[in-house]
């Protein structure tokens, strides 16, 4: 048996339900003794000293005098994004990443699989052991993802934020992000001749080994490209499992689309 940690977060929200178990669910993760941690606005407190990166904008990238010519014409000419993340919502979106990428400094044990899921997620029977075989399927794994189910690569997802969200003006995703930001994040990606942009994952279940531990350096990028570019996580992934040489497994199922667990999307 592994010792494994089960790990959520639903912080800022008060109308929406958190990460639902079913008694049957839970039966069977109590009997293989999985540990689960929910974060949210009752505990928020405990993320609260750790949600400033360690690290500093120029340890992520500089901000050179073309990236700030190409904000300049984003915002002001090509998208005239009128709507941004407030403060507050931003806060609680990158505090709320804080489990699953900085999960380390959390918890009070080292486990064997770290498991991130998405707070919109309901846990059926049968979910342990689809995880458990995932888990046994890719031994010498430091990370499991579901592929994209509609995207391959960092640009073609960038575009599809720019046209569908800007141009049809979806106001359900507009205010979560500053496209005029999103669009440095990926130049400055695509600009690296040592990246080769032809991944894109889904991440609303990850599964990390415990080997990922001995490159900590990778979780606190990854934390750090969030809290300087944009929370669109998604972007960052490819390029950093890439630079720091992460062992990653994509499988093929949709992570929206699981057997044993249904996603609630709103």
């Amino acid at each position: 048996m592994y010792k494994i940690a089960l790990l959520t977060a639903h912080i800022g929200y008060s109308d929406k339900p958190e990460l639902i178990i079913t008694p049957e669910c839970e039966q069977e993760l109590k009997a293989y003794g999985i540990d689960i941690y929910r974060f949210n606005n009752d505990n928020v407190d405990t993320l609260k000293p750790f949600f400033k990166s360690e690290l500093t904008k120029d340890d992520v990238y500089t901000e050179s005098a073309d990236l700030k010519r190409r904000y300049w014409i984003n915002s002001k000419i090509l998208y005239r994004q009128k709507t941004y993340p407030t403060v507050a919502e931003n806060y609680n979106r990158l505090i709320a990443k804080l489990p699953k990428m900085m999960f380390h400094k959390l918890l009070p044990a080292e486990y064997d699989y770290y498991i991130w899921c998405d707070s919109k997620f309901t846990l059926l029977a049968g979910w342990l052991n689809y995880v458990l075989n995932l888990i046994e399927q890719s031994k010498g794994q430091e990370m499991i993802v579901s592929k994209h189910s509609e995207r391959s690569s960092v640009k073609s997802e960038y575009w599809f934020m720019a046209k569908n969200m800007m141009l049809k003006s979806d106001m359900l995703l507009l205010p979560k992000y500053n496209i005029a930001e999103m669009s440095n994040q990926v130049h400055f990606y695509l600009k690296d001749k040592n990246f080769v942009d032809t991944k894109l994952f889904e991440l609303p279940l990850m599964i990390y080994s415990k080997e990922i531990l001995a490159k900590k350096e990778f979780l606190e990028e990854w934390y750090a490209h969030n809290y300087y570019f944009t929370i669109q996580d998604q972007l960052s992934l490819p390029y950093l499992t890439s630079k720091h040489h992460i062992k990653i497994k994509a499988i093929e199922q949709e992570a929206f689309e699981l057997e044993f667990a249904k996603h609630n999307h709103y």
